[in-house]
């Protein structure tokens, strides 16, 4: 049964054609950044990205966040339209670089600036969990994450 099963939903939405079988019916994972600690955009990879015909009667305009729901005629399935080109909906912070993939550029960053206090608006922001330094917390979170592409 549909409901015993992980990442499984039920919706009555015109898919793209292609995209997923069956009447309102997903399932598997829908490849969410870190639904662990409550971040549920969708990684480059997620099978429900553009998955949703634009010219759905009473689609919001925006998405849970206020960002355009439609982007070059794509729509996302779930609360966030991905936007990585416009004002960026998915933030990443321990992909310090901003270049989609956590690496030892990221590491690197944090590193040097290990022990330093970091302004919020600092680009790029070697303070990973945003505490205001630079510490063993966030080399933990680039390490925890090393190797994962975005």
């Amino acid at each position: 049964m549909c409901s015993r099963r992980p990442f499984c939903c039920r919706l009555r939405l015109p898919y793209k054609e292609g995209k997923f079988s069956g009447e309102g019916r997903i399932q598997g994972d829908p490849r969410f950044i870190d639904p662990v600690n409550d971040d549920y955009q969708l990684r480059k990879d997620s099978p429900a990205l553009n998955a949703v015909n634009f010219s759905v009667e009473g689609l919001p305009s925006h998405d849970f966040f206020g960002k355009p729901r439609v982007v070059d005629n794509d729509v996302d399935l779930g609360a966030l339209e991905r936007q990585i080109d416009s004002g960026s909906t998915v933030v990443i912070p321990w992909d310090v670089d901003k270049n989609g993939i956590v690496d030892i550029s990221d590491l690197s960053i944090v590193g040097i600036n290990f022990g330093g206090k970091i302004p919020p608006e600092t680009t790029p922001n070697p303070d990973v969990n945003r505490d205001g330094v630079v510490d063993i917390l966030d080399i933990v979170l680039v390490g925890r994450y090393f190797g994962e592409q975005y």
